[in-house]
C-alpha cells in the first residue's frame, strides 16, 4: 500500500463510531436548547415580558407596558418630612380645618373611606383635613416584629369602640405605611394635612402669638424639631393617639366645635345634597324655561365602599326647596370655629349611601381623589409588584401564559394590565352572615361552597387559576381549593421578600393591602358587599379604565344566586 493510500485509510470513518458521535451531539443540543428554554421562560415570568403579544385585534402591544409597574422609577422611597417653614406658608395662621374621630379600631381600609370623604367634605366647607396619624392593626402575626413599627394600644378606652375587651389588643402603625403621604400632601392643593404637622403649626403659631414675632426664626427652629404629640402628652397630659373632640377641646378650647347630632340631622338622608346654591341656581333657570324636573348626581343605590358609574337622579323642581345641603348646613357661617370636628360612629355609616351631588364637576372632583391622590406607599406597591412577579412565575409553570390578551378596552383605548386569573374575595363570615350557607354552617360547608363556586367561575371565564383573598385562617380549609387552582398570598412570598418586608407583613392591615394590589390585576374579579376591601380594589381597577360591568365583575352574592346556594 502506497504511503497516500494509508494516509487517507486513517481518515476513514467507522459507521458505528459516526452514530454514536451523531447521538451525542444530539443529547447536547437536547441538552442546551433545554437550558435555553427555561432560562428564557424564567426571564419572562421575572422582568415583565420583552415579546410582543398579539391583542387579537390585528395589532399588537408591547407586553411590559401591557403588565405595568408597581411604582413610578424616581418617585420617593420613604416618606419626607415636610419643614415647619413651608408649612407656615401653606397653611397661614387663619386656615380652617376639618377634623374626624377616625374610629381607627376599625382597621385600615375602613379609615382609607373615612378618608376619602372627608377630602370631598373639607372641600366642601372650604377647611383642610386633618389626617389620623397613626391606624390601629387589629392583627400581629409575630409581637417581636409588631414593636419594630408599632406598639400595642388599648382600643377599649377610645370613644365610640364597639367592643372594648376585643380591642386591647391591637397594634399602632404610623399611616405613612399605609398611604403615600408624599403624594397625597403634594397634590392635595392644602386640603390635607398630617396629624403631627398640624399640631406643631398651632403649638408654633400659639407661641409665636405670646412671644412676638422678633422671635420667629427660633422659634421655627424649636417646633421643627419638636414631636408635638409627644410634647403634648409629656407637657400637658393631652394624648392624641385616637384623634377625638376632647383632646382637641383641651388643647385648643377657644377654637374647637364637635358636631355630632348635626351629622345626623344632614348626611345619609335621602333629601342630602352636597351643596345646594347650584341647585338652587339650575332649577331657576329650568323654571323660566317651563320644565319641572332637575337631575342631579349620585352612586347606585348598592351597599358597597367603591366609586362607581355616574347615575343620575331625577327631582321634581317642587322638591328642590325640601333638599338640605351640606356646604350651607356646615359653613364657617354656622360654624366660625377654626376647627370643625365631626365626632361618633355615625360618620363611618352615612358615607355608604352617599349625598347626591349637585353637579358632575363635583362628583368628578371625589373621584379623582379616590381614583388617583390617595394611594397605598411605594414600600407597599414594592412589595405586590414582588409578590405578583412570583404569582407570574407561578403561571408560566402551569403553562398559562401570564397575561390576559382578551382584556376589555378602557377609556383611553389602551389595554387594561390583567393577568389571566380570577381574584376572589371571600370573608367567611358573610355565609352565615347572609345565609349563603346555614347558621350552624362549618368550615366544611364554606369550602364547599367556594369548590361550587370555583368550578362555575373557572367554566364560565375559562380560566385555570384563581387568587384568593380571605379571612380564614384555618389549615384545613383550602386543601380541595388548592387542587382547584388557587393561589393565596402566603404562596407567593418568598426568601426575598420576607427579608425586606417582614416587620410590615406580620400586620394582617398591611397584608390586605398587598391583597388588594393583586386583585386589582385579576382578569375577572369577585366582591363581596359591605366590604371596605372590595371597594378598595374596584376603586384601583376603575383607576386603570376598566368598565365597572359584569365582563370584569360579579357581586358574590349574585354568583351563587347562579349556582343556586341557598340566599
Amino acid at each position: 500500500m502506497s504511503k497516500q493510500s494509508a494516509k487517507w485509510q486513517c481518515y476513514r470513518i467507522n459507521p458505528n463510531r459516526l452514530i454514536k458521535l451523531l447521538c451525542a451531539v444530539g443529547l447536547l443540543g437536547c441538552i442546551l436548547l433545554t437550558v435555553w428554554k427555561s432560562h428564557e421562560i424564567r426571564q419572562s415570568a421575572t422582568i415583565p415580558y420583552q415579546t410582543q403579544a398579539s391583542t387579537g385585534r390585528g395589532h399588537s402591544v408591547d407586553v411590559k407596558s401591557l403588565i405595568g409597574a408597581f411604582v413610578e422609577e424616581d418617585e420617593p422611597t420613604e416618606f419626607q418630612h415636610i419643614p415647619l417653614e413651608t408649612l407656615i406658608q401653606q397653611y397661614p395662621p387663619d386656615t380652617n380645618y376639618f377634623l374626624y374621630n377616625w374610629l381607627s379600631f376599625l382597621g385600615f381600609n375602613n379609615v382609607r373611606y373615612m378618608i376619602e370623604h372627608a377630602y370631598y367634605y373639607g372641600n366642601l366647607i372650604n377647611r383642610t383635613v386633618v389626617l389620623p396619624h397613626r391606624v390601629h392593626c387589629r392583627s400581629c402575626i409575630h409581637e417581636g416584629y409588631c414593636h419594630i413599627i408599632g406598639y400595642p394600644v388599648d382600643d377599649s378606652e377610645i370613644m365610640d369602640s364597639p367592643d372594648g375587651v376585643d380591642g386591647k389588643y391591637r397594634w399602632s402603625v404610623p399611616i405613612e405605611e399605609f398611604i403615600d403621604m408624599n403624594h397625597l400632601t403634594r397634590n392635595s392643593g392644602a386640603r390635607l394635612i398630617r396629624m403631627q404637622d398640624f399640631l406643631r403649626l398651632q403649638l408654633y403659631y400659639q407661641d409665636l402669638a405670646s412671644k412676638g414675632s422678633a422671635n420667629k426664626s427660633n422659634l421655627i427652629r424649636q417646633w421643627d424639631a419638636v414631636d408635638p404629640i409627644a410634647y403634648l402628652r409629656d407637657h400637658r397630659g393631652i394624648s392624641f393617639e385616637d384623634g377625638s373632640a376632647d383632646n382637641f377641646k383641651v388643647a385648643f378650647p377657644e377654637q374647637s366645635y364637635a358636631a355630632t347630632s348635626e351629622i345626623g340631622d344632614v348626611c345619609g338622608k335621602e333629601n342630602s345634597v352636597d351643596d345646594l346654591t347650584p341647585i338652587l341656581e339650575r332649577a331657576e333657570k329650568l323654571r323660566q324655561n317651563g320644565q319641572t324636573k332637575i337631575e342631579l348626581y349620585k352612586y347606585p343605590n348598592e351597599p358597597n365602599y367603591s366609586v362607581r358609574e355616574f347615575q343620575t337622579h331625577t327631582v321634581d323642581l317642587d322638591a328642590v326647596p325640601e333638599l338640605v345641603g351640606f356646604a350651607q348646613e356646615f359653613s364657617t357661617e354656622k360654624y366660625p370655629q377654626r376647627f370643625l370636628h365631626f365626632t361618633a360612629r355615625y360618620i363611618h355609616f352615612f358615607p355608604r349611601r352617599p349625598f347626591m351631588f349637585a353637579t358632575e364637576a363635583n362628583r368628578e372632583t371625589y373621584d379623582h381623589f379616590v381614583l388617583h391622590l390617595l394611594r397605598y406607599p411605594y414600600r407597599v406597591r414594592k412589595a405586590a409588584e414582588h409578590l405578583y412577579r412570583n404569582l407570574e412565575r407561578k403561571m408560566v409553570t402551569k403553562g398559562i401564559y401570564p397575561v390576559s390578551t382578551s382584556v376589555p378596552t378602557t377609556e383611553n383605548h389602551q389595554r387594561a394590565p390583567l393577568g389571566q386569573f380570577i381574584g376572589i374575595h371571600s370573608r367567611r363570615g358573610d355565609f352565615i352572615r347572609y345565609n349563603w350557607v346555614g347558621e350552624t354552617s362549618n368550615l366544611n360547608e364554606w369550602k364547599h361552597s367556594m369548590v361550587q363556586l370555583v368550578d362555575h367561575l373557572k367554566s364560565q371565564q375559562q380560566l385555570d387559576l384563581f387568587y384568593l383573598a380571605t379571612d380564614e385562617t384555618s389549615p384545613d380549609a383550602f386543601g380541595e381549593l388548592y387542587s382547584q387552582g388557587m393561589v393565596r398570598l402566603y404562596d407567593l412570598i418568598d426568601q426575598e421578600f420576607a427579608s425586606q418586608y417582614s416587620h410590615l407583613a406580620t400586620f394582617g392591615d398591611w397584608l390586605a393591602l398587598l391583597d388588594q394590589e393583586i386583585l386589582s390585576r385579576s382578569k375577572y374579579f369577585v366582591p363581596v358587599y359591605m366590604s371596605s376591601v372590595s371597594g378598595g380594589v374596584l376603586n384601583k381597577r376603575k383607576a386603570m379604565g376598566l368598565p365597572d360591568a359584569p365582563e370584569t365583575r360579579e357581586w358574590m352574592s349574585r354568583l351563587l344566586e347562579d349556582i343556586n346556594l341557598q340566599m
